[in-house]
Formats: C-alpha cells, structure tokens, sequence
C-alpha cells in the first residue's frame, strides 16, 4: 500500500514538471512577435528565460503557419498560358453557367461542367493555352513551397533575407508571369501560371503578399 501511494506521489511530480515545463515552451514555440516587437527590437538583456524559446523560434526562421482556408475551385486541371495582357496578376472566376461567364468582371473566367473546363473568356489582352496541370491546392503543398523559398512577390522580386516566421492569413487563386525572368522594358509574350496569391504576416518584413505555383504535376 505504502509503495503504491509512493509510486502515485511520483507519477504526481513527474506530470507536474512536464506541464510545468512544456507549457512555455509550447507558448514560446507558437508565439508570433507583434510588429511593435519587432520595430522596439530583441534585447537578451530584457528577454526572460521563458522567452529565450521564442526568440530561438524568430531565429530559426522555418515556421510557417496557415491560418485560413485555401479557396476549393470547381475543377483540379487548369491551363497554363501565354501571351500579352495587361497586368502581372490576373484574378479568376468559374462559373456554371455561360451567361454568367459572359458578364464576369474578372481576367479570366472558366465556365466549368462536370469539374471540367469547358470553355475559357479572357477579358485581358491575348492570351492562348499552352498546356495543362493538375492544380495542388492542400495544406502540405503551400506550406512546403514557403518553407523551401520557392516563392517569389507579387513584383516578382525574391527578398534578399529570409521572411522570418510566416503567418497565411489569406489565400487566393490567380494568374501570375513573374515566375520566369524577363529583361527589363521587355514587350514580348509571357506565361501565365495558376498561383497561389497569398497575404503573410511575416517577423522580418511584415505585410508580404508572396506568390507560389499552384500547380502540381503536368498532365
């Protein structure tokens, strides 16, 4: 009786220390600095030790968080283009019905049936099919290409440092033709690949708005 009360005090201890223990550092871990933080900049001198994990965390800069839903689109096989239009980013509709592809005010408009494309209305310059993709719109696929730094701006630019902890707080399908280089002053034709446009409250440069392909494999 005596050694089960004995082992009941111990276990007691243990599960104590454990929360005692890995409570700030789960805090410490999933903390996000404000950006006031982040202008009144990181001092040891005034870092308590509970908050020595944070600061590990901002360091790290690996943690990347999702904190929305990625849009569902009606169909996964989209086209990649190419041609001339008037803008980096094209913003896009599906619809079921062709009327209401005919009156949309977007770049670009599927009419979709039966999760297929059916027919495509480019209200933007002159663009043409070049190819077609399956489109990756999980979790696991966005947050694998912002950690990997396969990302660019939505002015096509990639930052000279990494962003620092990421925070998604918004996800949107477009078109976008800065993925590939072009010289400066260039007329000619580009591609267009479906994106991820994002918005990310990042620790190093606060509001970005990054672009990722939203593709996942040719078909």
């Amino acid at each position: 009786m005596q050694r089960k009360k004995k082992i009941a005090i111990q276990v007691l201890i243990i599960l104590i220390i454990i929360s005692t223990v890995f409570s700030p550092l789960y805090s410490a871990f999933n903390y996000y600095p404000t950006k006031e933080e982040m202008e009144g900049g990181l001092s040891l001198e005034y870092i308590p030790l509970t908050k020595i994990g944070q600061l590990w965390a901002i360091l790290q800069n690996q943690r990347v968080s999702l904190n929305t839903e990625v849009p569902a689109i009606s169909t996964d096989k989209l086209p990649i283009l190419q041609g001339n239009a008037s803008s980096s980013v094209l913003y896009v509709d599906f619809e079921d019905y062709i009327e209401e592809c005919g009156s949309s005010a977007d770049d670009i408009c599927f009419l979709v049936t039966n999760h297929n494309i059916t027919k495509t209305s480019i209200n933007t310059g002159r663009l043409n099919s070049i190819e077609q993709v399956r489109i990756d719109y999980s979790d696991e696929h966005i947050l694998h290409q912002v950690k990997n730094g396969n990302f660019v701006t939505d002015t096509g630019d990639y930052p000279m440092s990494p962003l620092g902890r990421v925070k998604i707080v918004d996800v949107e399908l477009v078109y976008f033709d800065l993925f590939d280089y072009y010289p400066y002053g260039y007329k000619g034709e580009t591609t267009y690949y479906p994106a991820w446009k994002m918005t990310a409250e990042t620790s190093n440069y606060g509001d970005e708005v990054i672009m990722i392909k939203a593709m996942g494999k040719q078909l």
